[in-house]
Formats: structure tokens, sequence, C-alpha cells
């Protein structure tokens, strides 16, 4: 994995962008390559597909987790508590 991160990362650095940028879209523009990276260098298929990255945030530490991300999960989650099936 730290071979396809600094395969990746220089990549985007080649191509004059910043990896660690707030103002990238990380799903898009670093964990894609990233994992296309990854198993091609393992040469086994790319089990981690965009629809599949939501399942790494399990593995975050939770004060890891920006203060602001708690606050905007919680009112969905407020939200979708209170939602009812129109009949």
């Amino acid at each position: 994995m730290e071979q396809a991160i600094n395969d990746v990362e220089q990549a985007l650095r080649m191509l004059g962008k910043d990896p660690w940028s707030d103002d990238s879209k990380a799903s898009d523009e670093f964990l894609t390559p990233l994992f296309q990276r990854f198993y091609a260098i393992l040469q086994r298929p790319n089990l981690m597909s965009k629809t599949n990255v939501h399942g790494l945030a399990q593995h975050v530490p939770l004060p890891a987790i920006d203060a602001e991300i708690v606050q905007v999960l919680n009112a969905i989650l407020e939200v979708a508590q209170r939602a009812r099936p129109v009949e």
C-alpha cells in the first residue's frame, strides 16, 4: 500500500495537483487510482471499487474525524429517523 500511495502521490504531483489538497475530491482523484495501483502491484483484480470506498470509514479512529463531518452526519441521521414512508 505504501508503494501505491507513493506512486499515486508522485503521479498527481507530476500533473501539478496536490494530492492532499482540501479542494480535491479524494474518492475520484486519489482513492480510485490508489486502489487501481495497489491491486496492480499485487497482480490481483481490484476489489475496491468507488462504490465500496465508504466502507473504509469504519477503520478511521473517531478522534481523527473532523467535528464538522460528525455534525453533518448527525443531522442526516436526525432527518432519516423522522422520515416516514409514503403510503
